[in-house]
């Protein structure tokens, strides 16, 4: 029993910008009363949730409290109870632990402030800044998910130290040198296991790709990218490292080191009437279809049809229509957009009429001649054993294993113009025209 005959008789609950302001009606502790047991105040507590054990006392009134200082819009629930002059206490109103009586504030800004919770509900149309500028000063703290809904067009330049999690979709980033006199993007180095430093990931068209590097620069040795990994179990001078682009002549420049795995390609046409065949096949130059410089040719191909072909080229690895937008070595840069040329000339001028017949007569092939890979192989040259030579058979698109020549009467086997490949595992065959896809290192590259 309440110490205080004081009681509670009814409690409202009303929200308000940042705040709730609470009324109640007591019964009892008024005129008439003893001194001594006259109401003094009524207790305000308070919990995030419907349940008093975890309420917190948030202050008193005669009639009537503002619980101030609220942020956001989550409900809160209270109870109330009497406090007589002599500090007896009264029974709390409501009664149940669990039948808390519920106020919600409602958002409010502060001058010249701007709350995580208020961003969230505040920006709520596709463009709500148009002409705006913040600065690092105005900006203390904003985690990405804050900005959920809609777009903000603006031109961004971000020369802050630090950006911490979350997505950057579109637009343009120019990033300034720092004190390092270089422009510098860290990512964090504690990544846990198999997960990556950056991905990259995109969905656009045909031939775009993921990333570009541009060089913009004069000096004598101009790198598009380059990559090293750091081994710190390494001294400095055996890291294993690459530059891609135009570095000294290269294309590709291995600083320290190999790279792998290794499977050299070329790009090849192949009519578009013959029929299907599977990727493994052996297919042998028959006319050079385009001439870029003296890096870069691109021929025409057909499967293999005779032993010992000297004009075996590679391995079918991949095979798709041509489109005439696609990079491909021997054709020169990539045409700029899609048939955005105004004029015949024009057109001609980027190689887009060349495209477009080669596009109408041949698909495309990637094929393996140099590096790790597989070959179909038939038994008509006899079962095989690790490091023999393949060549190709009489069997269209298929190798064979290549013949051994006499050298002072005993055999031997020499790698020649019509050698494809070199078997990595034995494989035996039940009859000559049965054929395998066999391990091999490429030979004709």
């Amino acid at each position: 029993m309440a110490d205080s005959n004081i009681t509670i008789a009814s409690l409202s609950a009303a929200g308000g910008p940042g705040v709730v302001t609470l009324s109640w009606v007591t019964v009892g502790g008024g005129a008439g009363c003893l001194n001594y047991l006259a109401l003094k105040s009524v207790e305000v507590w308070s919990s995030a949730t419907n349940n008093r054990g975890s309420a917190t006392k948030a202050g008193e009134g005669v009639s009537i409290f503002a619980h101030t200082g609220l942020t956001g819009t989550a409900t809160r629930y209270y109870w109330v109870r009497a406090v007589d002059t002599s500090g007896n206490l009264g029974d709390f109103f409501p009664a149940s632990a669990t039948a808390g009586i519920a106020g919600t504030p409602t958002r409010a800004l502060g001058p010249g402030q701007v709350t995580n919770d208020d961003l969230a509900g505040a920006i709520d149309a596709a463009v709500k800044l148009l002409d705006a500028s913040i600065t690092n000063a105005k900006i203390v703290n904003l985690s990405v998910e804050k900005l959920l809904a809609g777009t903000i067009n603006a031109a961004v330049s971000m020369t802050s130290a630090l950006i911490s999690g979350g997505s950057i979709t579109g637009g343009r980033i120019n990033i300034a040198g720092t004190s390092y006199a270089f422009p510098v993007i860290f990512l964090n180095p504690n990544m846990g296991a198999g997960l990556n430093g950056l991905h990259l990931f995109q969905t656009g068209n045909t031939s775009e790709s993921a990333a570009l590097f541009d060089h913009n620069g004069n000096g004598p040795s101009n790198h598009g990218l380059r990559a090293r990994n750091r081994n710190i179990s390494l001294p400095s001078s055996q890291w294993p490292s690459g530059i891609v682009g135009a570095a000294n002549g290269y294309a590709f420049f291995s600083e320290y080191g190999g790279y792998g795995p290794f499977t050299g390609q070329h790009s090849a046409m192949i009519d578009k009437g013959e029929a299907d065949f599977p990727l493994g096949s052996i297919v042998c130059d028959r006319e050079v279809l385009a001439r870029l410089d003296v890096n870069d040719t691109l021929t025409r191909v057909a499967l293999s049809e005779q032993a010992q072909d000297a004009t075996a080229v590679g391995v079918v690895a991949s095979r798709a229509p041509f489109d005439p937008h696609d990079l491909i070595g021997g054709l020169g840069p990539q045409p700029p957009g899609r048939f955005t040329e105004s004029t015949p000339q024009e057109r001609l001028a980027n190689g887009m009429l060349r495209r477009q017949r080669l596009a109408r007569l041949y698909d495309h092939l990637i094929i393996n001649s140099v590096g790790e890979g597989q070959v179909l192989v038939c038994g008509r040259g006899g079962d095989l054993a690790a490091g023999d030579l393949i060549c190709t058979s009489t069997l269209r698109g298929v190798g064979m294993r290549q013949p051994s020549q006499t050298l002072g009467g005993h055999p031997i086997d020499l790698v020649t113009n019509h050698t494809v490949a070199r078997v990595r595992e034995p494989v035996a065959f039940t009859d000559p025209d049965e054929v395998k896809l066999v391990s091999c290192i490429y030979l004709c590259g």
